[in-house]
């Protein structure tokens, strides 16, 4: 039996705290799946695990461009401060490069 468990973006935040040390390719899984979920896509748990695992070694390089996409910055129509990946990344870009595992972070640059 496959259950996929929807998960609040508040969830999200909440079990992500509990993972322990974790590097900025890390965090900014939980960052980008959180946007997805306000996206209104589902995301599981499995999905987070799947994403910290794979970003678990990153070269520096990566994890600079990671630094780069958690990076706060004012978001335009809000004014809110707000990751800048949120701002760089459409919700269609979420859908292609993070949910179907496209995994081009370019974007958050």
């Amino acid at each position: 039996m496959n259950l996929r468990i929807v998960f609040a973006p508040a969830l999200f935040v909440a079990i992500a705290s509990f993972g322990g040390c974790q590097n900025a390719c890390q965090e900014l899984c939980v960052e980008l799946l959180d946007y997805a979920a306000d996206c209104g896509y589902e995301v599981t748990a499995q999905d987070l695990t799947n994403c910290k695992n794979e970003q678990r070694n990153v070269s520096e390089v990566d994890l600079q461009i990671c630094i780069d996409g958690l990076e706060k910055v004012e978001q335009p129509a809000t004014g809110e401060e707000v990751a800048r990946v949120r701002i760089t990344w459409t919700c269609e870009d979420i859908q292609t490069n993070v949910l179907s595992g496209g995994g081009d972070d370019s974007a958050a640059q």
